[in-house]
């Protein structure tokens, strides 16, 4: 996944293999270990085997993004829509925080805008621009290793 100007990537934090370890924002340098997730066709993003994963499967404005034991659940699932990434369940956008742009910073999933998940109504698209992690075309498609790269 690849963002506006390709230039941060997300990043599992040391490449480590320990549940919760931070999913963040670095500069894209190669590190195949930390940066080249993969896509597969079940909605997971997966590295260091494990998923990208929503903390706690909690919904909510400004939740972490983490590394965690695959677990099949809704909060390990992310969908390439209108170039962006984002979990079904939720409707919301993989997002860097405030725009930060800081190397390390920890990404989250942004304050839903719209429909909310008792049905009410949920928004359909990401709303916060450029400051979101953003898919490649070719990633549109599943299966595949790509590094993941956000916005400035």
């Amino acid at each position: 996944m690849a963002g506006d100007d390709s230039s941060d990537c997300v990043d599992n934090n040391n490449a480590s293999g320990t549940d919760g370890n931070k999913a963040q924002m670095w500069a894209c340098d190669g590190n195949t270990a930390a940066q080249n997730w993969t896509v597969n066709s079940n909605g997971t993003l997966t590295i260091d085997g494990g998923c990208m994963d929503i903390t706690g499967a909690k919904y909510t404005d400004g939740t972490l993004i983490e590394w965690w034991t695959c677990s099949g659940g809704a909060n390990q699932q992310w969908e390439a829509e209108s170039g962006e990434l984002v979990n079904p369940t939720s409707g919301m956008c993989l997002d860097d925080p405030g725009s930060n742009t800081t190397e390390g910073t920890q990404l989250t999933e942004p304050i839903k805008r719209g429909r909310s998940l008792s049905g009410r109504s949920r928004w359909a698209k990401c709303a916060f621009r450029p400051a979101r992690v953003s898919l490649n075309a070719h990633l549109a498609r599943r299966g595949g290793a790509r590094g993941l790269a956000g916005s400035r």
